[in-house]
């Protein structure tokens, strides 16, 4: 039996091992951790296209020895050879006869590989568009009220043009796991006003507690995010010098100076502990034992940090509300914009009343129930199967 072929396209992989430096965000985790280790079976075979090397060659590469990850070569970078595409429109045979192999490609928002590829596709293939983290101007107007400006795609007008292209022949899928993000994406990809999307639970390894474990819980905060500037993290040091009867854990790192250099000082409060990237065991310990997930960022999605918390049996303080997600299972500060030094008391009486409540255990069982019924591992894996298998069929492969 022919298997169905996928082509998984995102500008990242989770991998040290990868022959160009391609990232390691929540994206490649996404892709690594989640979609080329679940969704494959005897039916459904996935490749990640991540990304254009220097050569005329393709170049594979294995993750694990399981999960192949392809580096599209290159259509030239000479003066001519880009004056030539650009007025008539020349196209790479050999990336046309990579594309074509196959059947369906999937897509973490819409990157640059994912528009470079849809270029090439043929007029029956498809793409499953999942939408993760639209930012439309209304998000960029936010983000531009911190003093530290964003990098970052801004809305592009090309990506919008092919989307709605695939849209009008009915070759796109668009799938989400918030409801809050669709109309972000019919905003920014400019799609007419009957666009929607199909939900994708966002797949979250859910951990085995009992409700004594969880009783046990001691009064620790933890920040899973990386040390960056539109994490804000400034602002959970400044929380945590009003809280010195809190111990706070910082799981990520910095890749930033001028905010390694902002966040000095609260290296030295004995109450912070700064602790890199933490996963596994590791991970699992911190927040197994941890009764608060503290959030300050200016610009979110439906972040797997959330997700993550809540199947401990966390509970979130956060300036940010998605899907009601906070404010259902914790405590919504309210959108905060800015650098956010003004708006530290904010987080401080969050945590307050969350570490006072009586109904502790009963909200923080809730909340990984609701983790248990929407968002397991088995379930988005069946559903986008489902969605891979039942594309295909329509387009006759």
């Amino acid at each position: 039996m022919k298997k169905i072929k996928v082509g998984l396209l995102v500008g990242e992989f989770f991998s040290n091992s990868l022959p160009f430096a391609n990232g390691k965000g929540g994206y490649g985790m996404l892709a690594r951790n989640i979609i080329a280790e679940y969704v494959p079976n005897e039916e459904i075979e996935v490749d990640a296209i991540i990304g254009i090397n220097n050569t005329d060659e393709l170049i594979e590469h294995w993750v694990d020895d399981t999960k192949k990850v392809l580096f599209l070569p290159t259509e030239g970078t000479s003066l001519v050879k880009r004056a030539i595409r650009k007025f008539t429109g020349f196209k790479s045979r050999k990336i046309r006869e990579i594309v074509d192999r196959y059947d369906i490609f999937l897509s973490i928002e819409f990157q640059s590989i994912a528009r470079h590829v849809m270029e090439y596709a043929s007029k029956k293939q498809k793409l499953i568009l999942w939408i993760q983290d639209p930012r439309p101007e209304s998000d960029w107007k936010e983000l531009d009220t911190m003093s530290i400006k964003q990098g970052g795609v801004r809305p592009d007008k090309a990506s919008a043009e092919l989307l709605n292209d695939l849209y009008r022949h009915k070759r796109l899928i668009a799938v989400s796991q918030g409801k809050c993000l669709v109309p972000k994406a019919r905003d920014l990809y400019r799609f007419p006003v009957d666009f929607s999307a199909a939900y994708l639970p966002n797949p979250v390894q859910i951990p085995e507690m009992t409700e004594e474990e969880i009783k046990q819980k001691k009064n620790n905060i933890v920040a899973l995010a990386r040390i960056d500037s539109v994490k804000r993290p400034w602002m959970i040091g400044e929380v945590a010098r009003k809280l010195p009867q809190y111990e706070f854990f910082f799981l990520g790192q910095c890749h930033e100076k001028r905010i390694d250099d902002i966040m000095k000082p609260y290296y030295e409060l004995k109450n912070c502990h700064f602790l890199g990237h933490v996963e596994n065991e590791a991970k699992a310990k911190i927040l197994s034992e941890s009764k608060l997930l503290i959030n300050t960022s200016i610009h979110e999605a439906v972040p797997v940090s959330f997700l993550e918390a809540l199947s401990y049996g966390m509970r979130i303080v956060s300036s940010r509300n998605p899907d009601n997600i906070t404010s259902d299972f914790g405590y919504y500060t309210g959108q905060v914009n800015g650098d956010g030094w003004d708006k530290i008391d904010l987080f401080v009486a969050g945590i307050q009343k969350l570490m006072e409540d009586e109904n502790w255990l009963s909200e923080s069982l809730k909340a990984r129930a609701y983790i248990q019924s929407n968002h397991t591992i088995e379930g988005c894996r069946q559903k986008l199967r489902e969605i891979i298998l039942n594309a295909t069929v329509e387009q006759g492969c």
